[in-house]
């Protein structure tokens, strides 16, 4: 059996950027804790962009392994530069532009409650400021502030299309996020102890890692041998 589990090699191809990326990463982690083969593809720059968080997947003496693919935007009719468009948050040199790689100062997170950001802030045990655009973005941010109760919901000023959030909806929200009173405090401490839920989750007897069993279970049964 054990020698099966070895013979497994698993390649994945996440989107080009980071809320995939990194996650992905992680993925590959996992995986690969269980004596299984595991490859990223990604594309020369990403590959550089992403080059420490690559760097300490390497050193984990797992069987990681990261192959780059050229980028084929011209060849399908895209724009030359189009590779660009992704760092451009961290070009315009906005300080706060540097939070979307959290550390662990980090004290909040502001999010647009993608399913991604939201599995982020609470894997992470950080208070969330809520911001939903579209989408099931609405019902993601009910959850937080709501059910959870981990998130402050952003104010502004709703117009034909969208919401209009000045600097001072901004700033209120921070200062109800991060404030000392017990609201706030109680708010924080809920946001780690799901934190470390989510982390208990992928440990031995979590459901993330029965689901991760139950993955590459099902890959060995329905692989066919070369």
């Amino acid at each position: 059996m054990a020698n099966q589990t070895h013979q497994l090699h698993f390649l994945l191809a996440p989107l080009m950027s980071q809320s995939h990326l990194i996650p992905f990463t992680d993925m590959a982690k996992l995986l690969a804790q269980r004596g299984l083969i595991v490859t990223i593809i990604m594309t020369p720059i990403n590959a550089d962009r992403y080059s420490k968080i690559i760097e300490l997947a390497k050193n984990s003496n797992l069987r990681i392994q990261f192959l780059t693919l050229q980028f084929l935007g011209k060849e399908v009719g895209l724009p030359e530069d189009v590779k660009t468009w992704i760092p451009f948050l961290r070009r315009s040199h906005i300080p706060f532009l540097s939070m979307y790689r959290w550390k662990r100062t980090t004290g909040g997170f502001l999010t647009h409650c993608g399913w991604n950001s939201t599995l982020e802030g609470v894997s992470a045990g950080l208070a969330m400021i809520t911001w939903p655009m579209f989408a099931e973005q609405f019902h993601n941010a009910k959850m937080i502030n709501e059910v959870l109760k981990t998130g402050v919901k952003i104010n502004g000023v709703e117009e034909e299309n969208h919401l209009l959030v000045k600097n001072e909806d901004v700033k209120i929200a921070i200062e109800q996020l991060m404030g000392d009173g017990e609201e706030g405090k109680d708010r924080r401490r809920r946001a780690k102890e799901l934190g470390k839920m989510a982390k208990n989750t992928v440990e031995e007897g979590g459901s993330s890692y029965s689901n991760i069993t139950h993955l590459i279970q099902y890959v060995r049964e329905h692989v066919t041998p070369n």
